[in-house]
């Protein structure tokens, strides 16, 4: 009989061979243990399936998927479809999680009731590190989600019982390059709870050939539509968001001011946001400064004619 694990770590493999080891030790080698690795030979041409092999000898918690490609959209969906966990965790093949990252995340989610949780996280190639801090606050999270994501998607875990009682997939919106951002938008429209740790416990590695390099404008197109159907959704949600972001204004990191700024700024430029509620933007707006206006005012007109 097949044990049952707390938790289902989905990874996609596609021409992966290159940084594939790091990141399946890095999952391999947690300080949690209870949990599956599955992961998928989407259609690979290079060594990645013999390196999975080789691992899945070594690790029984190791099981593979391998076939002919069809993107990360359907390998996502279709490990999730058989896996055991209560939780699924996120990781890809380019990427490290450190060590203590699901022990840390699985004991947060338990202790604030989350439906899904990410964490703080490094960006990192061969030049340079940048950390980034995850929006922490229901406010800052749900201003995050409008302009972005909150989190990076290979650093979430969340329930499997959310997603599959509101029956929910990667790939519903139609078109959309940015699975992982409309995803999110339908945990909230859903009423998931989301939570950050502020902790650095992932590593995303940027490179040319990384899928957000590959898809950048694609992204920042599905962006777009994405922004404008959560706004027309969550408008009340976010103008409270704004107002308690707006009343801590001089508390915020710079990230979280210049999320808030942008969200004035897009609220602003919207055509269903209402006269008199711009008015209120605005007066909010006069209260920055104006270089942190002009900059990100630039970058929202250069965003809106892409």
């Amino acid at each position: 009989m097949e044990k049952d694990f707390l938790l289902s770590v989905i990874l996609s493999v596609y021409n992966g061979e290159k940084f594939l080891e790091q990141s399946l030790d890095s999952v391999l080698k947690q300080t949690f243990k209870d949990f599956e690795l599955i992961v998928i030979n989407d259609g690979s041409t290079d060594k990645s399936l013999a390196i999975i092999e080789l691992y899945q000898r070594k690790d029984r918690r190791v099981k593979i998927i391998t076939r002919e490609n069809k993107g990360l959209i359907a390998s996502l969906n279709e490990g999730i479809s058989v896996s055991v966990g209560e939780f699924i965790a996120r990781m890809d093949a380019d990427d490290i999680s450190e060590p203590e990252r699901f022990e840390k995340q699985l004991a947060y989610i338990a202790a604030h009731s989350l439906d899904i949780c990410g964490c703080n996280y490094t960006v990192f190639n061969t030049k340079k590190t940048n950390l980034i801090n995850a929006p922490q606050t229901k406010e800052a999270i749900i201003l995050a989600l409008m302009l972005g994501v909150p989190f990076a998607h290979g650093s979430v875990i969340f329930r499997k019982s959310f997603l599959t009682a509101k029956q929910l997939l990667y790939g519903q919106t139609e078109e959309i390059v940015a699975e992982d951002k409309a995803l999110w938008q339908d945990f909230y429209n859903n009423g998931a709870i989301f939570g950050n740790i502020n902790e650095a416990l992932f590593r995303y590695r940027s490179h040319d050939s990384s899928l957000s390099n590959v898809k950048k404008k694609l992204n920042v197109r599905d962006n777009m539509q994405l922004r404008n159907s959560f706004v027309a959704q969550n408008d009340i949600e976010l103008f409270a968001a704004v107002d308690v972001q707006y009343t801590n204004r001089k508390s915020l990191l710079k990230a979280r001011r210049f999320e808030l700024i942008e969200v004035i700024l897009y609220l602003l430029f919207s055509k269903i946001i209402l006269k008199k509620d711009k008015t209120t933007l605005f007066r909010k707006l006069c209260d920055f400064s104006i270089f942190e206006v002009l900059f990100l005012t630039a970058k929202t007109i250069r965003l809106k004619l892409v």
